[in-house]
């Protein structure tokens, strides 16, 4: 029998009340998500993205009917663009394939996953598992979270993809300078999830969360000079990307940058992308809502600024709150860099999960 000491010394217990905590909060989310959406289907029934999720969702069920559930798993990895999404509900119960709220349960999942990491990297730096839980909560309370179309009630998948990619982002941190290989594990799994749930989402990952590896990978040699210290946490991320998302890499990233990088440079040259990228920028900072609202973005933006400033002097002594300032507004970076198409208005479609 284990006992509450030899389990504290597993997993500290004051981990276990924030996992706790992550778990309940996203049992509620999903509740109230599903009792929304089900009131909103009756007045607004699916429409655009969101049907053709839910087509997918249906013909993985008819793979399951007609092939059986490991033939219909296989058949989602390997066709599917976003096979995370039948994978899961085939594993747990292929029912949820054609319920109605199916994929909130889903989404679910990656909702405790995202307030899990998060509650433990805010946990690790104040030491109170209530300021965990307060922080935690107040994601719910974000604009729109429970709205029946951009919300977790939303059959789109970017919200919930940003959950998986700020679960990757919460891990990395949490690996303590890449020094805690568990840590570097659950950064390249969430990293793949993320990739399966929405397949442009590794290029946000590889912008926001890139640069951090890349720091903590540095940093490790300089100290210890070693090939180890190097290949092994790099390993230890690279492994379950490319058990998870090997194939789907390997068959489809070279349409997708062309489509959504390659693609502009060559049919207009490096010099005519600054128009369609400065104007899709002044776009996004002027006009589109993207539920921090406009003022409340600038004063995001404008806090980060001044904090970066006030801390510049010490970002030796202060290297964890210089990569959380990057974190905070990196996220900018994907809507320059990862864009699709060659012509100005399709610059205005952002393929990053927006939160």
């Amino acid at each position: 029998m284990v006992t509450k000491l030899q389990l504290s010394k597993k997993i500290p217990i004051d981990y276990l009340k924030v996992i706790g905590g992550a778990f309940v909060l996203s049992i509620i989310a999903v509740i109230l998500s599903s009792y929304i959406n089900s009131l909103a289907f009756n007045v607004q029934p699916m429409i655009g993205d969101n049907a053709y999720q839910y087509g997918y969702s249906a013909f993985s069920y008819m793979d399951y009917l007609f092939t059986g559930r490991l033939a219909a798993i296989r058949s989602a990895y390997l066709t599917y663009p976003r096979p995370i999404w039948s994978i899961i509900p085939l594993i747990i119960n292929p029912n949820l394939l054609v319920a109605l709220n199916g994929h909130i349960i889903v989404g679910g999942i990656f909702l405790f996953s995202f307030l899990s990491t998060m509650g433990i990297c805010i946990f690790k730096r104040t030491q109170l598992v209530s300021y965990a839980i307060v922080c935690m909560t107040a994601v719910m309370s974000v604009s729109n979270f429970f709205h029946f179309r951009l919300g977790m009630g939303g059959n789109y998948t970017d919200l919930q993809t940003a959950w998986l990619i700020g679960a990757a982002l919460f891990s990395l941190i949490n690996s303590e300078e890449g020094t805690r290989g568990h840590w570097l594990v659950f950064f390249g799994v969430f990293s793949a999830l993320a990739q399966q749930s929405r397949f442009v989402s590794i290029g946000v990952t590889v912008i926001v969360c890139g640069p951090i590896l890349a720091y903590y990978l540095l940093k490790r040699w300089k100290y210890e000079r070693t090939a180890k210290s190097v290949l092994l946490p790099l390993a230890q991320v690279l492994v379950p990307i490319v058990l998870i998302s090997g194939y789907s890499l390997t068959t489809h990233m070279s349409n997708y940058i062309y489509a959504n990088f390659l693609g502009p440079l060559v049919t207009s040259g490096l010099i005519h992308l600054y128009k369609p990228v400065s104007a899709s920028m002044a776009t996004y900072l002027l006009v589109y809502d993207y539920h921090l609202g406009k003022i409340g973005f600038m004063i995001l933006l404008s806090f980060c600024a001044v904090y970066f400033l006030l801390y510049w002097r010490e970002r030796n002594n202060n290297e964890g709150l210089m990569v959380s300032l990057w974190a905070a507004v990196a996220f900018l970076l994907p809507h320059i860099f990862v864009l699709r198409g060659a012509e100005e208005w399709i610059y205005k479609v952002y393929i990053q999960p927006h939160t």
